[in-house]
């Protein structure tokens, strides 16, 4: 049975691919988000991620696919 265990570089790859094909899929089942990308207005504190527009969100996962794909 133990030759049947991944590698720690193999289940790296796994939990990547995992973590790749998540994303993809949320951001493929998320509506179409328009309007502007923009950071919520600064009142002293840091926002959350709820602070941040529907377009944002998108455009965050947009770009973590990007940055695992390069």
């Amino acid at each position: 049975m133990a030759d049947a265990a991944l590698t720690s570089a193999g289940e790296a790859r796994v939990w990547a691919a995992v973590a790749l094909g998540w994303q993809v899929a949320k951001l493929y089942h998320s509506p179409v988000h328009q309007g502007p990308v923009m950071d919520p207005a600064q009142n002293g504190r840091l926002p959350g991620f709820s602070g941040f527009s529907a377009a944002t969100h998108s455009k965050w996962l947009g770009e973590q696919i990007a940055a695992t794909t390069a």
